[in-house]
């Protein structure tokens, strides 16, 4: 889940899927951020892929990231929907 509860919909929040490994072109690296090492989950925010979800298809929470995969996610946010 990318979004917070007083940003949006609580019943349709914001979420981007976690891969284990995704190739990358250059160009759209700041839509795929990878998760710092002392992440609770390993692996790649597809942020192009983000959508708002209906709260009942989401499953159980695995964690927060820490602020440097989070400051990686913003800027990726800023730059996908052109939030300078």
């Amino acid at each position: 889940m990318v979004s917070a509860d007083a940003l949006g919909d609580v019943g349709r929040p914001w979420c981007a899927p976690i891969v284990r490994r995704v190739d990358v072109p250059a160009e759209l690296a700041v839509f795929a951020v990878t998760t710092h090492e002392t992440d609770p989950v390993t692996g790649v925010i597809l942020l192009l892929e983000t959508a708002p979800l209906p709260a009942e298809v989401l499953g159980d929470p695995v964690g927060t990231v820490v602020g440097t995969t989070i400051a990686r996610i913003e800027d990726g946010i800023r730059a996908l929907f052109d939030l300078g």
